[in-house]
């Protein structure tokens, strides 16, 4: 009777949050893949009255408005978010409106930008999660240098639309395909190039500029001193016969 007690109560903390460093169920494995999403089905199609009546915590004109983080390979399920989680995905800020930390751990970097040039990084933000220390703290991929990281490219997609993009951070190769509407640098990203990126840019531009002012400034001026010479010579020569 205590362990079911006891079993209960833990049961019960972790889906109503614990204050602190909150813990929260904020997603549930499904059973419907990206392809899902191409036509209208029971997806959009869950009847609701309040918003307790969702997962997600979203009812919208008596309809339950899902959100889901869905892996590009068709053989792995979609995982259902809640409205807040959702939120927070690809927040590159702390939030103070939403300051819960699930576990496990629902945003994964994708490997590929993990590996991207220097320049790359220098001037578009990198991808971070919460730290991990096992593969079991991540949704999705594995747990690498203290980081959730995934092979498998990760799409967000709701019901509602029947629309599914990719999440921050991952390869594209335009604005369409993201989330966010910004393909910025071969990656999806929430925000064009903020103010002190684009500050990195200009003055990596400046050096630039300046460093091959330069260069042409001692390519002309070597061959207006070597033309000068040359005349002086001649002239020294001639003098000389």
């Amino acid at each position: 009777m205590k362990s079911f007690l006891f079993t209960s109560l833990i049961v019960l903390l972790c889906t109503i949050g614990i204050k602190g460093d909150e813990i929260k169920i904020s997603h549930q494995k499904s059973s419907y893949t990206i392809n899902d999403f191409n036509e209208s089905s029971e997806i959009n199609a869950v009847k609701c009255e309040t918003d307790d009546d969702c997962l997600s915590n979203s009812c919208i004109d008596g309809v339950c408005d899902f959100y889901f983080l869905c892996p590009e390979n068709e053989e792995e399920n979609c995982v259902s978010l809640q409205s807040d989680a959702w939120k927070t995905y690809d927040s590159t800020e702390d939030n103070e409106v939403h300051p819960e930390t699930y576990k496990p751990i629902i945003k994964s970097c994708y490997k590929e930008e993990l590996h991207t040039n220097f320049l790359a990084k220098l001037l578009s933000p990198t991808c971070e999660t919460e730290k991990c220390e096992k593969d079991n703290d991540c949704l999705f991929g594995s747990c690498y240098n203290s980081t959730c990281i995934t092979e498998t490219p990760i799409y967000k997609c709701n019901s509602k639309d029947l629309v599914c993009k990719k999440a921050n951070f991952i390869k594209c190769s335009n604005s369409d395909q993201c989330n966010s509407g910004h393909c910025i640098s071969g990656f999806c990203l929430e925000n064009e190039y903020p103010t002190i990126q684009r500050g990195v840019i200009s003055s990596f531009l400046i050096a630039v500029a300046i460093r091959m002012g330069r260069t042409l400034f001692k390519y002309f001026y070597g061959d207006l001193k070597k033309n000068v010479s040359k005349k002086e010579k001649n002239k020294n020569d001639k003098k000389e016969n």
